[in-house]
């Protein structure tokens, strides 16, 4: 994300509001295979930096790369 950070400029901030308005995830309940393993929440929206922001019982979590995102519920 940095590397697009500083070839997109200033205007990344609105490209990730662009984003943010269409997540059609938002709001839904997901499940993801990341990193960490298999992670399950609500799709909170999109991050400044770009990243999937899901709200687990821990919290809001930040996610970079899932391999695979299924909605699991409305």
């Amino acid at each position: 994300l940095q590397i697009w950070q500083s070839k997109i400029g200033q205007d990344f901030d609105e490209l990730i509001r662009h984003f943010s308005v269409r997540c059609a995830l938002t709001g839904k309940q997901v499940s993801l295979i990341s990193a960490e393993g298999v992670l399950h929440g609500q799709v909170a929206g999109i991050g400044d930096g770009g990243e999937l922001l899901l709200q687990t019982g821990d919290g809001i979590r930040k996610l970079v790369q899932a391999d695979e995102v299924r909605i699991t519920g409305a």
